[in-house]
């Protein structure tokens, strides 16, 4: 049998070992759980009722054009959901619809009284035997509550065929993380 040669051994420094089982486990610990990353979800439903609570004609310049006329509009309404977080939730909207273009920004109020906040951008078009749609889309700018940290997409679609609630379809859908 030969002889172990102890000179070239490798004898472990157990300080050196320790100091580095403290760092890899400090490391570890500061990967985040797994509650710390977003949340994904996708929401979807219909506008119940709207209400128009204000509305007036105004004359402004849009994209180099002299002035064109829009209508300011502030509405109310509610969703309806099959996520509880979003159904019955009551929106305020203020809106300029001028020639060709749309611009949105709304306030949800949650039922539990968190609030998300979008701003939205579309068109208003006219289909055969006089049918509207309207077609805006956009992204979330905020949230409180449960929907601090809100980051996503929104559309809205609404298919009219008449200016009364009754002849009006309107369709929605979000998409949306909460970023802790």
């Amino acid at each position: 049998m030969s002889a172990i040669n102890k000179s070239k051994m490798i004898v472990p420094n157990w300080k050196l070992v320790g100091i580095l089982l403290i760092v890899a486990w400090f490391m570890i610990s500061m990967v985040p759980s797994q509650e710390a990353y977003a949340e994904s979800k996708k929401v979807s439903g219909t506008i119940k009722a709207t209400t128009v609570i204000g509305r007036k004609l105004i004359q402004c310049p849009t994209d180099g054009e002299p002035i064109d006329a829009g209508d300011l509009r502030n509405r109310v309404g509610a969703y309806k959901s099959a996520d509880p977080d979003w159904n019955n939730t009551t929106f305020f909207t203020v809106s300029f619809v001028g020639p060709g273009t749309n611009i949105v920004y709304g306030i949800d109020i949650h039922p539990g009284g968190d609030q998300t906040f979008r701003q939205l951008k579309g068109a208003t078009k006219m289909k055969k035997f006089g049918t509207i749609i309207v077609k805006n889309e956009g992204w979330f700018v905020g949230g409180t509550g449960k929907f601090k940290g809100i980051v996503g997409k929104w559309k809205v679609t609404t298919e009219a065929t008449s200016t009364e609630q009754a002849g009006r379809k309107t369709t929605w859908e979000a998409e949306y993380e909460l970023v802790k």
